[in-house]
Formats: structure tokens, C-alpha cells, sequence
């Protein structure tokens, strides 16, 4: 018993201590399940239409869009364009921070600069996956007046982080 334990990934044993509870929770108190169910459909229901929606410009993102592309446009003078490309990957990144660190230095290695870096991780804060959520737990005013402020002060950010850094003349 104890090898076959072994073997059973810990998600899958996570999943059946869930469901356990679960079954656990229904034989004594099944009204409790049964609105649990019914809330969890409902706010499915509520949101599946923004996740498709999410999924689908995500997919399109991430087809459309390599790696050789954004470092033709992050390399040279930097100009509004450059700002605005790396404002938009920022938005557009998904995945742990920390896996982006590696790649920030590699890109700093090559020539970008210490504004758009933090250009970059200033605008990882807009998470498009939860805007959908944000609007309906807030509303689509409140949601619009953040990501526009946040989006706004990324580039004043940079600036000021930019004028931090900059390197003397010699």
C-alpha cells in the first residue's frame, strides 16, 4: 500500500483528499453542498464569456508575436515606440516573476535600459486574466480608472528610473 501511495502524484492525492472532504461534508450536511454547487455554476456562468475571451487574445498574443520580433524593436535608440512595446509585453506577461528576472538581465546584458525594465515590471501588475473579475466585483469604472492609472504611472516610473540610473558623460 505504501509503494502504491508513493507512485499517485501529490496532485492527484490532493484531488481525492478534496473529494473526500467533499463526500464527507454531503453526507452530513447536503444542503450546504448543494449551494455551494449552485453558487460555484452560477459564477461560471458569470464569467465564462471573459475567459474565452482571455484565452483567445492570449492564444493570438503568443502566436502572433516571437521573441526576435520584440528584440528587433528593443534594440537601438529608445523612443516612444520602444516605451510603448514594453509597456504592452509587461501587460501582456504571464507566468512567476522570477523566471523573468533571468531574462530582464539577459535583455540589460544586451543594451536595455534600467527604465524600461522597470517599465516592464510596473505594468506586470495589470493582470488581464483577473480584469474580468475585477469588473464584476467593482465595476467596469473603477476597473478602467486603475489599469489607465497604473498604465499612466508606469511611464513616469520609468522616467524617474531612467534619470536614476542615467550614466555621467565622460
Amino acid at each position: 500500500m505504501v509503494n502504491f501511495l508513493k507512485n499517485i502524484s501529490n496532485v492527484w492525492k490532493f484531488f481525492w483528499v478534496i473529494c473526500g472532504i467533499y463526500l464527507g461534508v454531503s453526507i452530513f450536511h447536503p444542503v450546504f453542498i448543494q449551494e455551494s454547487f449552485e453558487q460555484f455554476i452560477f459564477l461560471l456562468h458569470q464569467i465564462s464569456l471573459s475567459f474565452v475571451f482571455v484565452i483567445i487574445f492570449m492564444y493570438t498574443f503568443n502566436v502572433l508575436i516571437s521573441d526576435k520580433l520584440i528584440k528587433k524593436y528593443l534594440h537601438g535608440n529608445v523612443g516612444w515606440k520602444q516605451y510603448l512595446l514594453v509597456a504592452l509585453v509587461g501587460v501582456l506577461s504571464t507566468g512567476p516573476i522570477y523566471l523573468w528576472f533571468a531574462y530582464l538581465s539577459r535583455m540589460k546584458e544586451q543594451g536595455l535600459n534600467e527604465g524600461l525594465i522597470s517599465l516592464f515590471l510596473y505594468n506586470r501588475a495589470i493582470k488581464l486574466p483577473f480584469i474580468p473579475l475585477m469588473i464584476e466585483y467593482f465595476s467596469v469604472k473603477i476597473t478602467v480608472v486603475i489599469v489607465v492609472l497604473v498604465f499612466l504611472f508606469s511611464f513616469l516610473n520609468a522616467l524617474l528610473i531612467r534619470c536614476f540610473f542615467k550614466k555621467p558623460l565622460s
